[in-house]
Order: C-alpha cells, then sequence, then structure tokens
C-alpha cells in the first residue's frame, strides 16, 4: 500500500514537526508490552491496524499482503491443533474455537510487532551508549530483512525444495549483511542521525499514546 506523493509528503513533515525519531523509538519500545500482554483479541487486532496506518503514514509506502499471508498462515497451522468448541468441519480438518482464537492471537501480534518495528525503524534514530546503537542497528537489519520481498521471492522461485528455501534465505542474509557493510558508521552517524532531543509535544504525544495502550491492557 502506498500514499499518494502529496499526502505523503504531508504525513512526513507532520510527523517531523509532532515527535523526533529518537522519541518516537523510544514511545515504541515502552509500547511493545501494553501490546504483546493484551489478552482481547479484538483490541489486539485494532492496536495492530492502528500500528499499520501509523506506520504507513510515517513511511509513505507499506506491504500488507505478507502479513495478512502470515496471519492466515499461522491460524491454519494452528487449526490442525483443535482445541474447544467445534464450530465447523471441512473434510478432514476440523474448526474449534480455541485454535481458531489460538492462531489468530499469534499471527495478529506477529503482524502488529512488524508495524511496530517499521514504525521505529528510521535512519534518524540516535540513542546514546554501544547498547542503544545496538539497538537501533538490530531494528535496521529486521526492516532491511523484511524488505524487499520481490527480491527474495524470485529467489526463492529458482531454488527447489527444503534446500532451496535454506539457499534463497541465505542469500538475503548474504545480501543484507554486505550492504551494511559497505556503509560508512561513522559518515552515517555524522550526516543523517538527527541528535535525540525532546520536545514538549513530542514527550506529552508519547505519554499519551503510550496511556491509552496500558488502559486498555487494564480495562481489557
Amino acid at each position: 500500500m502506498k500514499l499518494p506523493q502529496p499526502l505523503a509528503e504531508l504525513c512526513h513533515r507532520f510527523w517531523s514537526w509532532l515527535i523526533s525519531p529518537s522519541l518516537l523509538f523510544a514511545a515504541v519500545m515502552l509500547a511493545f508490552p501494553a501490546f504483546l500482554f493484551q489478552k482481547n483479541l479484538t483490541v489486539l487486532a485494532g492496536e495492530a491496524a492502528a500500528f499499520f496506518f501509523l506506520a504507513l503514514t510515517r513511511r509513505g509506502k507499506l506491504r500488507l499482503l505478507p502479513s495478512l499471508l502470515m496471519i492466515a498462515g499461522i491460524t491454519f497451522f494452528s487449526l490442525l491443533s483443535p482445541h474447544g468448541q467445534v464450530v465447523a468441519r471441512w473434510g478432514t480438518l476440523t474448526i474449534t474455537t480455541g485454535a481458531l482464537e489460538t492462531g489468530l492471537r499469534r499471527g495478529v501480534t506477529l503482524a502488529g510487532m512488524v508495524f511496530l518495528s517499521q514504525l521505529a525503524v528510521s535512519p534518524q534514530v540516535g540513542l546514546p551508549g554501544r547498547v542503544g546503537a545496538f539497538v537501533v542497528d538490530m531494528f535496521g537489519v529486521l526492516d532491511q530483512l523484511v524488505g524487499k520481498q520481490q527480491e527474495f521471492r524470485q529467489a526463492l522461485r529458482k531454488k527447489d525444495g527444503a534446500g532451496g528455501v535454506m539457499a534463497a534465505l541465505d542469500q538475503r542474509l548474504y545480501q543484507v549483511y554486505w550492504q551494511r557493510e559497505k556503509k560508512e558508521p561513522d559518515s552515517i552517524r555524522d550526516e543523517d542521525m538527527v541528535r535525540c532531543h525532546f520536545t514538549g509535544r513530542g514527550i506529552v504525544v508519547m505519554l499519551a499514546w503510550l496511556g491509552m495502550l496500558y488502559s486498555l491492557l487494564v480495562w481489557f
């Protein structure tokens, strides 16, 4: 999904005015527990959808289909271990409420985590210390791995069987590794990364967002 260019530029300016990249990254990290421990499936799905649209407005474009396929796949495999009340039968497959809810919860949780990481990751994020640099770098690698899925699918089609899957994964990891090796960390940090700064409106937005997520966690 891709926003029209004028709307994408408007959203980019809005995010730049609203909250600094480093403060947004910190807010997203604090939001993870409120999302992961949410027990209400409806609220969980609503939060994941909200994270998707937030990440879409911040980045301008985002892939939704892979996440939907991931949710569908996880749910399907969860149905292979039926438990709970039987709601339908499809040949030898028994669909139960327990297995269906478990699969949806796992799939939606993983998709929401991907959307949160895409919302947080930015080349302008700067966190102090080696630990901060490691966390930012880790999410940067994740963002590169989930990106360019077209190239991964093309490499996968050229190889057959389980060995082909591992070969395609190995090729994708190799590409990401050398892409990062070619960059000069010092020059990137000096030119691209903005100094960590905290504005009053950014702090208010962060606290309001976290307050809403943790309130939903407590209420539901």
